[in-house]
């Protein structure tokens, strides 16, 4: 028996079967994973009087130039202007009144980290932060842990699993 190119594409499109790319589900390995959850689900649904839940997280701006294949000759060379500068910027929004606060440095560092939750002490006098981030290096250097002794309960710095359960 045969059966045609074109007879197979009509019966897998008649059962509803396509051919596409598998999207990625990241399980993750954190054997705390559900404490953690359920303890950042508790803070969303109940924040203390006295408290902020925030949520930080960084990334990075790249300010070079979108470089693209271009035609040329094979004795040419083309130059595109600029250089791959980039600003690297901490963030972190407010739970309940979603509000917003950011730093830009030149690098992404325990030290600069620090800054950006000096910054927040100056944003919330008299309330403690509870602050939910990943579980990047900067936020666990000893320079940090260090200002959080320091500073006593007004800074508690709340991980996420270990690969976020939200990310899609």
């Amino acid at each position: 028996m045969r059966i045609s190119e074109e007879r197979v594409r009509q019966l897998l499109r008649e059962h509803d079967i396509r051919f596409t790319r598998p999207k990625l589900h990241l399980v993750s390995p954190d054997p705390y994973y559900d404490e953690k959850k359920a303890r950042i689900e508790e803070l969303v649904k109940n924040v203390p009087k006295d408290s902020v839940l925030l949520f930080e997280d960084e990334t990075e701006l790249h300010l070079n130039p979108n470089i693209e294949r271009k035609w040329q000759s094979c004795q040419e060379r083309i130059l595109a202007a600029g250089q791959d500068r980039k600003i690297n910027l901490f963030g972190v929004v407010n739970y309940e009144t979603e509000e917003v606060h950011h730093r830009h440095c030149r690098r992404k560092r325990g030290v600069d980290f620090i800054g950006f939750l000096w910054q927040l002490l100056r944003a919330y006098p008299g309330k403690k932060m509870l602050i939910v981030l990943d579980n990047y290096v900067i936020h666990k250097t000893q320079k940090v842990l260090e200002l959080l002794q320091k500073i006593g309960e007004r800074i508690r710095l709340i991980f996420l699993p270990t690969q976020k359960w939200d990310n899609q």
